[in-house]
This record gives structure tokens, C-alpha cells and sequence, in this order.
């Protein structure tokens, strides 16, 4: 232990001296890991990223603090950490997705639906998605599902992307943007005028127009043969 007690005031000194030195950082984190004393790791990383300048390199170590303390079940600390982390790398997706996860573990969703936000404008088919719909269904934010449900659509072809668009009208309409949803039926037919549901959608907004409605009973003849004239 005197050794090693040793060998930690001396790494620290340098350490002191030369902030982030790869080895010497290396060598105490090995000597903090091996005495199981986790919670000096953890505040070394939040006290080192202090002293670094670059935001990637700040958040990387706070990112490690935040697991050491979450793996200590000190789940405040782990937060304040994580928070820090996302605040000087906003971009980094698996630090995003890590905070998101971590707020909804602890039952604050509401502080959770922005940064599941933030990943699904980057990403619509992110794992985040069931659960950020659920909170969209649950405050009734149509435009805001509706918008979600396009972008997965734009990213889709045939059936899958009309199906997205049917949501994203159905959705857009209880939102009360009446034109944005008949667009989206729109795009769920051009993707796939062969599903029975995009070409009723869009068949009861022409049912009265006598030239449009010839038009979209053509187009859906080309789709689906046997609905042609014999």
C-alpha cells in the first residue's frame, strides 16, 4: 500500500505538471481501478477535463466519469456529468443518446423528449422512436409526429414509405394542417398505388371530380392489372 501510495503522489505531481499526459494518466487510473476506488477515478476525469481545451476531449472524460458514478449508484453525479458532457459535444450522437437514456431511467421524460428529438431529426428510425411517439401521441402533437413520420418517410420506398405517409397524414390532420395531410396522401399513393388504403385516401378527396378521379382509376389500373377494365 506505500508503494502504491507512492506511486500515486508521484503520477499526480506529474500529472500536475503536464496535464493529460497519456502514460502517467494511464498509470493512475490503473492504480485508482486496481484499489477499487472508483469515486477518485471519477473525480479525476471531472477535475482533468477542467484543464483540457478541446470540447471532444472534455467530454470524453466527463462521459467516463458519468459511468463510474452511475456504476457507483450516485445517479445525480452521473447526470451533472453527462449533462456537462453533452453541453461541450452537442453533436455526438451516443452522448445524446446516453443522457436521453439515462433521464428516462429516472422517470424525467419530459426532460428527456428533447434530446430523443434531437437524435430523431438526425436520425428517424433511431431506437428512440417508440418512445418519443408515445410522448407525441400523449401531449397530442400531430405537426410534430407528423413532420416525424415524413422524415421516415422520405428515407423509405414502396410500401413502407407509403404506410409512413398515412401516418404522417392521419397525424397532421389532428394537428389541424388539413393540407400538409392531403400532400402526404398524395405521397402514399405515388409510392405504392397498389395499397388499398393509400388509394382509398386519396379516392375519397377526387370522388367528385370527374377527370381527376379517371386519372387516379388509371393510375391504379397500371398498379394492379386485374382491377383494369376486361
Amino acid at each position: 500500500l506505500g508503494d502504491e501510495s507512492e506511486a500515486e503522489s508521484l503520477v499526480r505531481d506529474a500529472l500536475a505538471e503536464v496535464p493529460g499526459h497519456p502514460a502517467a494518466e494511464a498509470l493512475l487510473v490503473q492504480l485508482l481501478e486496481r484499489s477499487g476506488r472508483g469515486a477518485d477515478l471519477a473525480a479525476y476525469y471531472v477535475a482533468a477535463a477542467r484543464g483540457r481545451i478541446e470540447g471532444a476531449a472534455r467530454a470524453h472524460l466527463l462521459r467516463r466519469a458519468a459511468g463510474l458514478y452511475r456504476a457507483l449508484g450516485k445517479p445525480e453525479a452521473a447526470l451533472d456529468a453527462l449533462s456537462a458532457a453533452h453541453g461541450f459535444a452537442p453533436n455526438d450522437t451516443s452522448i445524446t443518446a446516453e443522457l436521453a437514456d439515462l433521464l428516462v431511467s429516472r422517470g424525467q421524460e419530459a426532460d428527456a423528449a428533447p434530446f430523443d428529438a434531437l437524435l430523431l431529426q438526425g436520425d428517424p428510425f433511431h431506437p428512440a422512436y417508440d418512445r418519443h411517439v408515445a410522448r407525441l401521441q400523449a401531449a397530442g402533437d400531430g405537426v410534430a409526429l407528423g413532420r416525424l413520420e415524413a422524415a421516415r418517410a422520405e428515407r423509405q420506398v414502396g410500401t413502407e414509405a407509403a404506410r409512413s405517409w398515412l401516418r404522417a397524414a392521419e397525424a397532421l390532420r389532428s394537428g389541424g394542417r388539413e393540407d400538409d395531410a392531403r400532400a402526404s396522401e398524395d405521397r402514399a399513393f405515388d409510392q405504392a398505388p397498389e395499397l388499398d388504403v393509400a388509394f382509398a385516401a386519396r379516392r375519397a378527396r377526387v370522388e367528385g371530380d370527374v377527370r381527376a378521379l379517371a386519372e387516379l382509376l388509371g393510375q391504379r389500373a397500371r398498379a394492379v392489372p386485374t382491377e383494369g377494365p376486361a
